[in-house]
């Protein structure tokens, strides 16, 4: 049926661009057309009307030029439609999971995809062992390097084996302070894979290396065995610095236990290796052994596959202090602090022989793992009070030095408050679990302080505030060297006591 002047369509009131009148005219008596339902109605064009329209010679159309109402009258309104209501309140509406809309300003964190295994997981606890692995495997070997390898009756040589874990840690932990920072603000290496892959490859050199020295005879050299040591530990946190950042960036992408993964990851690695140095004391007849067999197992441990800027605010520099202050305190007592606690009663039920592996090494490490595992559980207390009991961790750095701590080589003239062996064996477990508890904590409440974006680098900069309080807690190992060397005092009405101890580790 062909179309004519009289056809019409249908409009909908909001676009209802046309009148029933012929004429332009837009008084206020203007109607629109309406049929029987009341809806608005609009001429459609005839075929010879468009036909003439755009031709050579043609005229157009004869209908008037029709403008919208809204160009007349400034304050027209459409006619309110009622099939166009809104169902449902919009507060009703519920938000599915992953759909951003325009109340929302980002995609919130959610669980993400199932973990099928939990495989990712035991990935990143993979990588958290990885982290620390070298330090670890360096300062659990102590007496190998002090008692044997450093062992010199040159009094200008003695210096190396007296300051031997402050040496090892500015070594270790100067590096890695440097390149954790520096890996924040340039991506060192390419991308996440190679960065990755690489660091583990370099880690795994330098502990064959080390390997190797240990079968060497190094007793006419020791001076340069101890510079090569140093040397090699500096190449090794050169990579680990850059290796534990991406780690550490690349779980804070993940949903909030992932971040925990690594942390646990890296206590499982101190307490791994306290076992293992305990087994090679019980089999390995002389220090070389001993170091062949601790030192062998990080390249072992470290050819896993590999798993396929932000300016800080207030709530993030919090959480920064955190970290930084959890690891601090840590690390100003363990290992140096506690490593040269000694023994001094008979009856103890830990032989001296195994008295530092055991109360130091192994005890530190297997409840910093559990304490870890504690924000499982529950998590508490929330961002903005965990500073207190960080910062209450501070007495802790005191209670250890006034134990019986007395340094390798050096005479103490400090008086010893807490004399009790049971007081420092508990004390050791306080600092383990609180390591462990808090330092989960910290680094889990850090991605979580900015925003869902800037979750990464946030992530990145926990790990580097994690890696400078490592740095600034060994450093201050020295502090508490001298202090029990050169500050003595006196309280009046109490007898200080000065024992020996009963066998240090041979």
């Amino acid at each position: 049926m062909p179309l004519s002047d009289t056809s019409y369509r249908r409009l909908s009131p909001t676009i209802n661009m046309y009148s029933e009148e012929g004429t332009g005219d837009s008084g206020p008596d203007r109607h629109y057309n309406r049929d029987h339902t009341g809806d608005y109605l609009a001429p459609l064009a005839s075929v010879e009307d468009l036909s003439r329209v755009n031709t050579p010679g043609g005229s157009p159309s004869p209908r008037p030029r029709q403008r919208h109402p809204a160009l007349e009258d400034p304050n027209w309104e459409p006619p309110e439609d009622p099939s166009l209501a809104t169902p449902r309140n919009i507060a009703e509406v519920t938000l599915e999971p992953g759909i951003l809309t325009p109340l929302q300003d980002s995609e919130p964190f959610s669980e993400g995809p199932p973990d099928r295994y939990r495989l990712v997981f035991l990935t990143l606890v993979l990588h958290g062992v990885g982290t620390l692995m070298p330090w670890n495997m360096f300062i659990t070997a102590k007496n190998y390097f002090v008692e044997y390898k450093l062992a010199t009756a040159d009094e200008d040589l003695n210096t190396y084996a007296t300051n031997f874990l402050p040496y090892i840690g500015y070594a270790s932990q100067i590096p890695n302070v440097i390149f954790n920072w520096l890996n924040i603000f340039i991506q060192m290496g390419g991308n996440l894979t190679t960065r990755i892959v690489w660091s583990i490859l370099v880690e795994v050199v330098v502990f064959v290396v080390t390997v190797v020295l240990a079968m060497v005879d190094s007793s006419d050299w020791p001076g340069v065995f101890f510079w090569i040591t140093i040397a090699s530990v500096v190449i090794l946190n050169v990579a680990n610095g850059i290796y534990q950042n991406t780690v550490y960036g690349m779980a804070a992408r993940l949903p909030f236990s992932y971040t925990g993964a690594v942390v646990l990851g890296s206590n499982i690695s101190g307490t791994f290796t306290a076992i293992i140095n305990i087994m090679a004391i019980a089999m390995a007849p002389q220090h070389q052994d001993l170091c062949d067999l601790l030192l062998s197992s990080p390249p072992c441990l470290s050819c896993w596959p590999v798993l396929t800027l932000i300016l800080p605010c207030p709530s993030i520099v919090s959480s920064l202090f955190n970290v930084f202050m959890v690891f601090f305190v840590t690390l100003a007592v363990f290992p140096a602090v506690l490593a040269d606690t000694c023994r001094t009663e008979e009856n103890f039920p830990i032989t001296p022989k195994y008295y530092q592996a055991v109360t130091c090494f192994l005890t530190f490490n297997m409840f910093a793992m559990l304490g870890n595992m504690l924000p499982a559980l529950f998590t508490w207390p929330s961002p903005r009070f965990l500073c207190v009991p960080v910062l209450l961790r501070l007495f802790l750095i005191p209670a250890f030095v006034l134990c019986h701590f007395y340094p390798v080589k050096a005479v103490r003239i400090m008086p010893v408050l807490i004399d009790s062996d049971w007081a420092y064996w508990a004390l050791s477990v306080v600092l383990g679990v609180t390591s462990g508890y808090y330092s989960s904590l910290a680094m889990m409440y850090c991605p979580r302080t900015v925003e869902p974006e800037h979750a990464p680098v946030a992530g990145m900069m926990g790990a580097a505030s994690l890696i400078t309080g490592i740095f600034s807690g060994i450093v201050f190992q020295i502090v508490c060297t001298y202090a029990v060397t050169n500050i003595s005092f006196e309280i009046p009405g109490y007898e200080f006591p000065f024992r020996n101890c009963t066998n240090r580790m041979t």
